[in-house]
């Protein structure tokens, strides 16, 4: 299985690139050797990843890891400074994603549905400029009083509603 480290970046573990970099359509099956950060664009689509493990930890511009066959966003950049594109992944949830992302967040063509895609980017907290969510654009505020919501109903859940309500317990 090839690795990014057999591409021509070679070896970049524990490195940064100061570059962008593109390894899309080079059959890649893993991230393996990629830089800890990448102060460009980095993108990786059309491989056969199943895993995004190995990830740069921060990329400043765009991460692109769409139409490869994985089928969660765990190992994503801790943060990201632009885009996030998922598009046309065999993704189930957003579990893993990025939660810091500086530009939108993109997931066309996934098996998930529209409800499913806006529960999670509530559920875990992902945080973009704009969503484009099969074909229907979102601006942060769109959704940012369902964040403030769901916010308010974990709060509940931890601490109960006689708690928050300042009453005793029985």
């Amino acid at each position: 299985m090839k690795e990014f480290k057999d591409t021509f970046y070679g070896d970049l573990t524990g490195h940064k690139s100061y570059d962008g970099i593109n390894v899309s359509k080079l059959n890649l099956g893993s991230l393996n050797g990629a830089p800890d950060e990448c102060y460009g664009d980095f993108y990786c689509e059309r491989n056969v990843l199943k895993s995004l493990e190995h990830s740069p930890k921060i990329v400043f511009g765009t991460f692109g890891c769409g139409r490869n066959p994985i089928t969660t966003l765990k190992g994503s950049p801790v943060q990201v400074g632009g885009d996030y594109d998922c598009s046309g992944t065999t993704i189930k949830s957003l579990e893993g994603c990025t939660q810091n992302i500086g530009g939108t967040f993109y997931a066309y063509n996934v098996p998930m549905t529209e409800g499913d895609i806006l529960a999670d980017i509530i559920k875990y907290q992902i945080k973009a400029t704009d969503y484009s969510v099969l074909e229907t654009y979102y601006t942060f505020d769109n959704i940012k009083e369902q964040f403030t919501n769901h916010q308010k109903m974990k709060s509940i859940k931890s601490k109960g509603f006689r708690t928050l309500l300042g009453l005793k317990k029985w």
